[in-house]
């Protein structure tokens, strides 16, 4: 936070403010005022001067010297550079950041909220940092999303070892935030299922001392049960976040409700972690000849501010929706299917037990359809696409480095998932999360491959751009893992979803792999979702470049 009111206090304030650019704007009014009465007696005056004035040496006056002085201690302490080395990434990917953002401020609205529910109580869950955490979390989340989706291309040329410190400080922040969200809600997952077994424990006890004909001698098991139980809790119940989350109705709000908004602040965290460091990287850019732009120039004219606005209130966004529809349709469809099997899975889940398997056969098959239907649709793009130009000298960017991270946790909690279900081969719910989980690996494998080549792409003749080939199945492509990333949100997290991993690993060590990983599948969904959606708009372009650079991106390959 210390960082962030540095830079909008100093790196991002105007270097006049308003009262000292009054006088300069009278005297421009002045000037033009009266330029016109006073042009002849000025040209008058100088052809007089030029005569007296013959052979000697022109001298500028003092205004030149205080005009030069006036823009050098106006030099910017900061560029915008739309071409620095290294992107920060796409319109996409910041809107991300907003949406996940706002998933992450509200789980720390509700629990602020949850702190005056319990406030009144006479103990530490009442002191005033049960509050303050939360608020300052929620101010933080705010104050960075603004940061980083206005000033992601911000060059900064001054302190540039504060600016280092401090952008490295936070993008470790981040990251400190990513481990402390997934600790929280994996000791929250522990305590409510000790705490559902503790309550089962207590009740088939009474079930059985009601039945008992002398139960005079059965009160110390009792208590031995729940001095046992009470100390298992106290193990995980150390943490605030933990053992103040009381019954009421924030509480009840804020422990169902984390399951769903805890993914945000991770994904939220791990896309400012990665922005943030290729900040890092470009503090100082734009100082050499090699990577300066017009853009990025380090001294400003007078009317530089009130030009760019001029040339930003004229900016007009077209976009080309050719070869598009049938793509468009059908992934709406499938869409609406996916939707449909959530729901369903979600009311066979709650009306009766009788009906879980009903429920997982839902939610496995509706799965297992979206992923063969989507590995076919990217063969069939790859086959399409490959004769376009691709670029070999494309560096790495930001959603490349995005999608090998969170694909690691995709692979992670697909293989979990097989070596558990290879155990219970013998049961409907084993052998479906074997199929599941081996489709998941070969079309996240598949479309992660066709990904990384088609940022590369671009058109190579006019016959391309007129037939934009393989983009009905790139659009396909985008809503159905936006279905897939909904699916895994609200349906492939939920214990009923994992019986064979958690009867297979138990329930303390399934929560610890599932909240390192799911997290991360879920955000490798969206991610793959920016890729295509990326492709989808730049690679039916021609561009202009060298030939010796660019080569087939699957044409090579088939003459292997």
């Amino acid at each position: 936070m210390a960082f962030l009111v540095y830079v909008y206090t100093y790196l991002l304030r105007k270097e006049e403010s308003f009262l000292q650019a009054i006088p300069r704007t009278i005297s421009r009014t002045l000037s033009r005022t009266f330029s016109r009465s006073s042009v002849r007696s000025r040209s008058s005056v100088a052809s007089e001067k030029s005569v007296s004035m013959a052979g000697k040496p022109l001298v500028r006056g003092n205004s030149n010297l205080s005009v030069s002085a006036s823009s050098y201690r106006r030099r910017r302490k900061i560029v915008y550079n739309p071409e620095v080395s290294k992107h920060t990434g796409s319109f996409y990917l910041r809107v991300g950041v907003i949406g996940f953002g706002i998933g992450s401020m509200i789980h720390s609205a509700l629990t602020f909220g949850h702190y005056f529910e319990v406030s009144h109580l006479d103990s530490h869950c009442s002191g005033a940092i049960q509050a303050i955490k939360p608020l300052a979390h929620l101010c933080f989340t705010f104050v960075q999303m603004y940061f980083i989706f206005m000033n992601s291309k911000m060059c900064v040329h001054k302190y540039k070892t504060l600016a280092h410190f401090g952008l490295m400080h936070m993008s470790c922040t981040n990251i400190c935030v990513w481990l402390r969200s997934i600790a929280v809600e994996t000791l929250q997952v522990i305590k409510v299922d000790r705490r559902d077994t503790y309550n089962a424990m207590v009740k088939a006890y009474e079930e059985y001392k009601e039945d008992a004909e002398d139960d005079s001698d059965e009160k110390e098991p009792i208590q031995s049960l729940e001095e046992y139980m009470q100390g298992r809790l106290c193990l995980i119940g150390t943490m605030s976040e933990i053992n103040c989350r009381w019954d009421a109705m924030l509480g009840k709000i804020v422990e169902s409700s984390s399951v769903y908004l805890y993914p945000c602040i991770i994904q939220y965290s791990l896309i400012c972690a990665c922005v943030l460091y290729v900040m890092w990287s470009n503090v100082g850019d734009g100082n050499n000849g090699v990577k300066r732009t017009d853009s990025c120039s380090d001294v400003d004219t007078l009317d530089s501010d009130d030009d760019s606005e001029d040339e930003n209130a004229h900016h007009k966004m077209s976009i080309d929706c050719a070869a598009s529809s049938k793509g468009l349709f059908l992934g709406i469809l499938l869409f609406v299917i996916a939707v449909v099997c959530i729901v369903c899975f979600y009311v066979l889940t709650t009306a009766h037990f009788i009906y879980i398997f009903d429920a997982l056969f839902a939610g496995h098959v509706s799965e297992e359809i979206i992923l063969v239907v989507a590995f076919f649709a990217t063969a069939i793009a790859a086959f399409q696409m490959r004769q376009m130009r691709f670029s070999g000298h494309r560096t790495v960017g930001i959603e490349e480095i995005l999608s090998l991270v969170s694909i690691s946790g995709l692979g992670l909690y697909g293989i979990w998932s097989i070596i558990a279900a290879v155990f219970y081969l013998d049961t409907l719910h084993g052998r479906l999360t074997l199929i599941t989980n081996l489709f998941m690996l070969i079309q996240a494998g598949a479309q992660a491959t066709f990904t990384l080549a088609t940022l590369r792409a671009s058109a190579r003749n006019h016959e391309q751009l007129r037939e934009k080939p393989g983009r009905q199945c790139v659009t396909f492509l985008i809503i159905c893992n936006f279905a897939l990333w909904v699916v895994n949100t609200f349906e492939t997290q939920r214990i009923e979803y994992n019986q064979t991993q958690v009867n297979f690993y138990g329930t303390t060590a399934w929560a610890i792999f599932s909240h390192i990983s799911v997290p991360l599948g879920i955000y490798f969904r969206f991610n793959a979702t920016v890729n295509l959606s990326i492709v989808w708009k730049k690679a039916w372009k021609k561009k202009e470049t060298d030939g010796r650079n660019h080569t087939d991106v699957l044409h090579s390959s088939s003459h292997a």
